[in-house]
């Protein structure tokens, strides 16, 4: 017990470290403008786009954010996606919202527009399996010794720790069923990367979506997939409000 609060002790020392380390992977800077009322972002979610957006976000000044990005740092995404919760803004998805964005952002807004020819794409957050099991495993490797973690497996674990924890508050401030962002990984034939129909989302409680009426089918995916990707990658989950609910309910008796 007392190496398991030790090792977390640690861990909370050098956190502002890892979290820096880990969010300037990407220094691409994400076009942000203004006009009136409205604030439009196209580019990565990272640690410095979010601090130069944030300050737009909180001014008050603005009641929609047009976004085009194909994801980024999952913590600086949920502090991106709590501003736009708490303040109210509108999300339209002009081309893309895939990945971090999906997760944090487009479920933040107070009503939720999909543009035509637009997409919202999930492909996992901090509780997706091959990130606990490896979480896991670093927990038992430092509760053995912690001294055998190296530098690297460190920072991945106290990243790991750090984000869960985040999520999980993230989600109840906004009431969605997270489980939306991993739902692909774990159907019966797996998807690296899906939409859903605004009925789907649904599901997950993420309500107020406006969306082409056939949004979310093959058929739409097929339309404009190609679009956004030369090799589209991607894939339009077709599933009955009863299969959703039976999934949920079947994973949430597993972590209970």
């Amino acid at each position: 017990m007392h190496l398991v609060i030790h090792i977390f002790k640690f861990a909370l020392l050098i956190l502002p470290c890892v979290l820096h380390a880990q969010s300037s992977v990407i220094t691409i800077e994400a076009d942000i403008s203004t006009d009136v009322n409205t604030i439009y972002y196209s580019g990565v979610i990272n640690v410095n786009n979010v601090k130069k957006v944030l300050p737009l976000i909180e001014s008050g000044k603005y009641s929609t954010l047009r976004i085009n990005s194909r994801g980024g740092e999952l913590m600086s995404a949920m502090d991106f996606g709590a501003a736009v919760f708490k303040n109210e803004l509108d999300v339209v998805v002009t081309g893309l919202c895939n990945s971090s964005c999906a997760n944090y952002i487009f479920p933040a807004g107070r009503k939720k527009r999909i543009e035509v020819g637009a997409f919202v794409m999930w492909h996992g957050d901090a509780r997706q399996r091959n990130f606990l099991v490896d979480q896991a495993y670093l927990e038992r490797k430092a509760l053995e010794n912690a001294e055998s973690l190296t530098t690297f497996e460190l920072k991945r674990l106290t990243y790991s720790l750090a984000s869960v924890k985040k999520q999980d508050v993230f989600y109840k401030l906004i009431n969605i069923d997270g489980q939306i962002a991993r739902l692909g990984q774990e159907i019966d034939t797996p998807v690296a990367l899906w939409a859903l129909s605004a009925e789907n989302m649904n599901v997950f409680n993420i309500r107020n979506v406006e969306a082409p009426s056939d949004y979310g089918s093959k058929a739409y995916c097929q339309k404009w997939l190609p679009k956004h990707y030369a090799n589209p990658i991607a894939t339009c989950l077709e599933l009955s409000t009863e299969y959703l609910n039976s999934w949920r309910l079947n994973r949430l008796e597993l972590t209970n």
